[in-house]
């Protein structure tokens, strides 16, 4: 089952025609480009301090550079704690910048955040179990073939030359069998104990 708060991906874009699977894994899944709209249901006068995280996420884990790339994870934690339903659209964005992400820069910038968010403020108790369960998902070894395909091919049109390719590729692999369930473990212990003492 899905969290009550989540936007339905239908809702979420304004194309119409488009596979609601298609959908649900485009609003769910990694990507550079700001949001149009908040992940979750947030009221009206919430939903731009939602719209304006997720660009300090962007810019935290380095997937907006520029001048305004930033190494704080301030503005974030600030938002997350203004309010429940931001903590949990806060909560999502994360969760959507951490799944598919073809960065190993951009992950581990983005389990950084995340480890400072569980220790600073938690989501709603619905949303709780909805994080736990995806950190233990993703705390599992990344071997399915499909998904690791799918890496290797974004990165063989980012990185430039065949070589480099297969280095980013490779290093991608160690990546996701390695240091991803580490940092997944890892949060997911910082965040139990946070649910813990709440």
């Amino acid at each position: 089952s899905n969290f009550s708060g989540l936007r339905d991906p239908v809702d979420w874009v304004s194309t119409s025609g488009v596979d609601p699977l298609t959908l649900a894994r485009t609003m769910l899944e990694w990507s550079p480009d700001t949001l149009s709209r908040s992940l979750t249901l947030l009221p009206n006068i919430i939903e731009p301090v939602a719209l304006q995280t997720f660009i300090d996420i962007l810019r935290r884990m380095g997937d907006q550079p520029g001048v305004e790339a930033t190494e704080s994870n301030e503005p974030i934690l600030k938002a997350a704690g203004k309010d429940e339903l931001l903590a949990n659209e806060v909560y999502v964005q994360l969760m959507k910048q951490l799944t598919a992400n073809p960065s190993t820069r951009s992950a581990a910038q983005g389990w950084e955040v995340l480890q400072a968010l569980s220790r600073k403020h938690l989501p709603s108790a619905e949303l709780r179990n909805f994080v736990r369960a995806w950190l233990t998902k993703m705390s599992g070894s990344a071997k399915e073939e499909g998904r690791r395909e799918r890496f290797t091919s974004r990165l063989s049109v980012v990185n430039e030359g065949e070589k480099r390719s297969r280095t980013a590729s490779a290093t991608w692999i160690q990546f996701c069998t390695e240091l991803k369930p580490a940092f997944a473990k890892e949060t997911l212990e910082i965040f139990t104990e946070a649910c813990n003492r709440a």
